[in-house]
């Protein structure tokens, strides 16, 4: 039998993160259908089962000091309504296979919370932000290889580099997870702490976001840089000449430069043009989707058609005015909306939950914008970016993109300015696991 000591260390917040960050990135299976979601599900939810039983080995004799955390009570509210509405759901086997995932977020979300709370808030971004960087640097060079192939033969086309499917099976969700690992590279980066090597990451991962052409990242990036901008420039006064010299100008030069240089080609430029964006048929395409879900949520405002049954549903209210679905038999199995899926599926209640975790995680980095000014903004990036992307497609389906909202949000609490700790025993975790 392992001692206690040897348990701990096992179930040390390290190896937790790291599992979680393994289980988004490098797992997949050619084998299944979907290669990536499927596999992924199976090992990020086998890691937050073997930690919690870690967990509870450890502190099976203790009372947990316990955050006293309304996102934590929102993400169980919000479990427990998928739970009930599998009862009304059409098809149940796809509303248990929905309702698992929020099951697993609220439970990641205390056991990173606890585990957070038991260190210091520096130590724990650090590492955060040490692993950030490794992730960054290994999906930089595996997709790296097929992007330049696709380059060569057909060019910086967007219809080209859709064949870029490698780690997360599309374009859109590489650059995606590109994007909100950017504020967690820098989360440890203060005012005189940057580096080369960082930024030079920080470069090319923000080149490889340009390259990838997804417009919501685009957007995303450049709230990105409007609020890292502000904090330069209200602390301008704590950055030395020197380092103006040696980091910021050149940086800027650079991405100035590599900017100019995809401006040259015509898909990139036309990719920029947001109001562009509002004519193309990927647009009419999503406006119609959204258009077609109202009357489902008109019929089902207070309960819903439950989790995942948007999907099943969504056709029986007609497919008139849209040509591909009308006159070519395709048909959407995601809402491109992710407020307005979750809407026609767990309807009002559970809107609102949704809406209230952005809200209050907002709050909370209000809060905390003068005792970790830096930290708070470059959440307040990643949280903002994730909340653009989940207005245009989907990141909700995917449980690695949960797995890094539910990151941030756990980031979020343990910075907070105000703690209330109560008393909680172990078997509260266990009960959320099983």
């Amino acid at each position: 039998m392992m001692s206690s000591s040897v348990m701990a260390n096992i179930g040390s917040y390290r190896w937790l993160l790291t599992g979680l960050m393994v289980g988004s990135v490098l797992v997949f299976s050619d084998q299944l259908l979907d290669y990536y979601h499927h596999s992924r599900f199976l090992f990020l939810s086998v890691i937050v089962f073997f930690f919690s039983i870690v967990l509870f080995i450890c502190k099976r004799d203790k009372r947990l000091e316990f955050h006293s955390s309304k996102i934590g009570w929102a993400l169980i509210g919000f479990a427990a309504l998928n739970i009930l509405s599998i009862t009304w759901a059409a098809e149940k086997a796809e509303a248990l296979f929905y309702t698992e995932k929020w099951i697993y977020a609220a439970c990641l979300f205390y056991l990173l919370l606890w585990t957070f709370l038991e260190r210091q808030e520096n130590e724990v971004s650090h590492f955060i932000a040490q692993l950030a960087r490794v992730t960054t640097t290994i999906i930089l060079v595996v997709v790296f290889i097929p992007l330049i192939n696709v380059i060569q033969k057909d060019g910086i086309s967007n219809e080209a580099l859709y064949q870029v499917k490698t780690m997360f099976g599309h374009k859109s969700l590489t650059s995606l997870f590109l994007f909100l690992l950017l504020p967690l590279n820098l989360l440890d980066k203060f005012e005189r702490n940057f580096t080369w090597p960082v930024l030079l990451l920080v470069l090319c991962q923000i080149l490889m976001i340009l390259v990838l052409q997804s417009r919501a990242v685009y957007l995303s990036l450049f709230v990105f840089i409007l609020i890292v901008g502000s904090h330069v420039f209200h602390y301008r006064t704590h950055w030395s000449p020197f380092l103006k010299k040696k980091y910021i100008l050149p940086a800027v030069l650079i991405m100035v430069g590599a900017f100019v240089f995809l401006l040259q080609n015509d898909g990139f430029r036309e990719r920029l043009n947001m109001l562009h964006y509002l004519k193309s048929q990927t647009s009419t395409e999503r406006q119609d989707v959204w258009r077609m879900t109202k009357p489902l949520i008109r019929e089902h405002w207070i309960m819903g058609v439950g989790p995942g049954n948007w999907k099943l549903q969504f056709p029986g209210h007609g497919v008139e005015g849209s040509y591909r679905m009308q006159d070519q038999n395709v048909f959407f199995t995601r809402a491109h909306n992710d407020f307005l899926e979750i809407f026609a599926e767990l309807g009002l209640l559970g809107f609102s939950i949704y809406v209230f975790l952005f809200g209050y995680a907002f709050y909370q980095l209000h809060l905390a914008r003068h005792k970790s000014p830096w930290k708070s903004r470059m959440l307040l990036a990643g949280m903002i970016g994730y909340l653009i992307s989940s207005l245009i497609d989907f990141p909700k389906e995917r449980l690695e993109f949960v797995t890094i909202l539910i990151l941030y949000l756990a980031v979020v609490e343990s910075i907070s300015a105000k703690k209330i700790t109560k008393s909680l025993s172990p078997y509260f975790l266990m009960l959320i696991t099983f």
